[in-house]
């Protein structure tokens, strides 16, 4: 358990996620896009921001975005920001496929379990500049592709990865697309759905090959995985989806040093692993008892600062900034 105290009026883990994701100020660090070529003729889009004074045995962070998000959604533009602020360190902001500036250039979906992309983005950045240690930052989403990758590679990833830090990570689908359906969750379920739906009927638009798209034949995130992600993914059903792409299956492999930060009032994603499995002593599980879904605003004249979740990850990266950020 970690020492985590919600700010004033914030203590409930609706007013942590929202709060946390709507208010931000940060405009998009400057950054050039490179494409990545994948096995089946799609591209991933990366955008990559190098500080003035960046040499190649310096560190490189790649980040993850999560579900419905791109390379400049809010926590994924403000963490650049710091690290690039704080360091001479290179920051990668991945877009998964169709995603971002990768829009058009995928015709194939991005989902929980596309670790084999991320897998040729590392190899491409690593081959590129194999003298800078990379780290991989994953949130909601990208911390379960982050997670799975990781585990899959076993003691591969120590050729490839520093380490992996993953945030708010849904590692047991089954159990977090059960939770978002919940008619608690109709508010983010509904944010989630409409993002889906977007990316969706963008994809159908771009590739008129695939067919006419029905928005509103989906009333839920199960129902749309299982008649939409899982026929268009390779999988049988949605239960075939998430059992195989969750990352609680993969954690106990994973081989390099890993932070993985969880809360246990987040709205929709389960937190707990099965007692069968034992982590190796380099993977720490991070808990609060508040914070939402990736919020974690605390006391501004707390030690680590209104954004507490932040500077945790920056103390993670060894970034170690001399006050929050």
């Amino acid at each position: 358990m970690m020492d985590f105290k919600p700010w004033g009026i914030l203590k409930s883990p609706l007013l942590q996620t929202v709060v946390a994701a709507k208010f931000h100020w940060c405009k998009p660090p400057v950054s050039i896009t490179k494409f990545i070529p994948l096995h089946d003729q799609d591209r991933l889009a990366l955008e990559i921001s190098t500080p003035l004074l960046w040499t190649p045995d310096q560190p490189t962070v790649i980040i993850l975005h999560g579900l419905g998000g791109h390379h400049n959604s809010s926590y994924v533009v403000r963490l650049a920001h710091k690290i690039l602020k704080l360091s001479s360190t290179r920051v990668i902001r991945v877009n998964f496929r169709g995603c971002g500036t990768g829009m058009g250039f995928a015709k194939g979906l991005y989902h929980s379990g596309r670790s084999e992309d991320i897998l040729a983005a590392i190899e491409t950045i690593k081959a590129e500049h194999p003298e800078s240690p990379l780290y991989l930052l994953g949130f909601s989403l990208g911390g379960n592709v982050a997670l799975k990758l990781a585990g899959e590679l076993a003691d591969k990833a120590k050729q490839l990865l520093s380490k992996v830090i993953a945030i708010c990570p849904p590692i047991n689908l089954v159990a977090c697309a059960e939770l978002i359906d919940l008619p608690e969750n109709r508010l983010f379920q509904r944010y989630f759905m409409k993002k889906l739906l977007k990316y969706a009927a963008l994809r159908h638009k771009i590739f008129p090959e695939l067919g006419r798209f029905y928005s509103k034949k989906y009333r839920g995130i199960v129902e749309f995985d299982n008649q939409y992600t899982a026929p268009h993914s390779g999988f049988l059903s949605a239960q075939d989806y998430y059992q195989k792409s969750s990352s609680k299956d993969f954690i106990k492999d994973i081989a390099v040093p890993c932070h993985i930060l969880m809360s246990a009032d987040d709205p929709f994603i389960y937190n707990k692993l099965d007692d069968s499995i034992t982590l190796p002593d380099h993977v720490k599980l991070h808990m609060t008892t508040a914070g939402g879904h990736m919020g974690y605003l605390s006391s501004p004249f707390s030690k680590y600062g209104f954004r507490w979740m932040d500077n945790m990850i920056l103390e993670w990266l060894n970034l170690n900034p001399t006050q929050p950020a």
